[in-house]
């Protein structure tokens, strides 16, 4: 029996001892509407799943790319003590859907919580800076990759020069981006600079050695 024929049966209601977090996840990953990942949830409450961060997780990750944001935060919230994941899942479905007020309010959360953010919170966060556009709170996400280390990254690299280019600050998009060695530049982060130059239209990008 096939995935999508999983989700369709009453075997998804069933007391089966094979129901498991790697069961489930395979099950959230191949559901093709919203609703059938609100019958998982439904199901993971039954069987004493519903505090797994991997399960929560990727339920949030799907339906906000069914743009079901509502219900991804209500999975979210049912969580007592959410761990990095599922909070960089909420950003990152709230990023991705254009809500990016509802990002940025959701990373100021999660440093109430005290969880303290990896890299792949940033990349998601810069973009809603960007899609505001939001300068002042871009420097200080700039400030805390700083301090974090995590400015070699090449994606958080990338949504840093996206961000001063959205908010006409070429400058700091160059030192950005002239910050990492000629060793260490590769094709997002020189993709991200020339994007960057076009978007300002500020001619030629010219490259030194150092």
């Amino acid at each position: 029996m096939s995935e999508s024929s999983l989700l369709a049966s009453p075997f998804l209601h069933s007391n089966s001892g094979i129901h498991s977090d790697s069961f489930y996840a395979s099950l959230i990953g191949s559901s093709t509407h919203k609703s059938q990942l609100r019958q998982i949830h439904a199901r993971l409450f039954v069987l004493g799943l519903q505090l797994s961060s991997l399960l929560i997780t990727k339920l949030i990750h799907a339906s906000s790319s069914f743009g079901d944001i509502r219900f991804a935060r209500k999975v979210f919230d049912d969580l007592p003590r959410p761990q990095i994941f599922p909070w960089n899942a909420i950003i990152t479905g709230y990023s991705r859907n254009n809500l990016f007020q509802d990002a940025l309010l959701m990373y100021s959360k999660m440093q109430l919580a005290r969880v303290s953010p990896d890299s792949f919170t940033f990349p998601h966060l810069l973009k809603a800076c960007s899609g505001l556009p939001h300068l002042q709170m871009g420097r200080l996400v700039h400030a805390q990759v700083l301090r974090l280390g995590f400015e070699a990254d090449g994606f958080v690299q990338n949504g840093l020069i996206a961000l001063y280019a959205k908010c006409r600050r070429m400058g700091s998009a160059r030192t950005v981006f002239e910050g990492l060695p000629m060793s260490e530049r590769t094709v997002v982060s020189w993709t991200a600079i020339v994007s960057a130059y076009a978007q300002n239209d500020t001619g030629c990008l010219k490259v030194g050695t150092s």
